[in-house]
């Protein structure tokens, strides 16, 4: 959001700024090496908020991409920590039927993957 404000305020800067110039529009020579760069003020202040919010798209992209990446690999542990709980829960309701053998199979089998392995062990 602040950066959503900050290119409206260099694009109302730029606008208010260009029209001011546009009577007397100045001269900006960029030279590098062997290049030279030649455009008026306004073509300048264009470029430069275009610039921003290519920079500002680019990074949205990227964080995009990344907590996509994030999430899908924590799909993974998010389904082994389920599967744990299932047969925890499933393991703790087994002695009451009389299948302690299966309990104890049920509990201890995934017990790793659950956020609270001593849990398992304990049950």
């Amino acid at each position: 959001m602040i950066r959503m404000i900050f290119l409206f305020v260099v694009l109302g800067a730029g606008l208010c700024a260009g029209t001011q110039f546009a009577g007397q529009q100045g001269y900006v020579l960029i030279a590098v090496a062997n290049s030279a760069i030649e455009m008026s003020v306004t073509k300048l202040v264009i470029f430069n908020v275009a610039t921003l919010a290519g920079l500002f798209a680019l990074e949205y992209l990227a964080k995009k991409v990344i907590y996509t990446s994030v999430t899908t690999w924590n799909w993974f542990s998010v389904r082994k920590m389920r599967r744990s709980r299932r047969y925890t829960n499933e393991g703790i309701i087994m002695p009451l039927e009389g299948d302690s053998k299966g309990a104890e199979k049920k509990v201890t089998r995934w017990a790793n993957h659950h956020d609270m392995p001593l849990l398992c062990y304990l049950v």
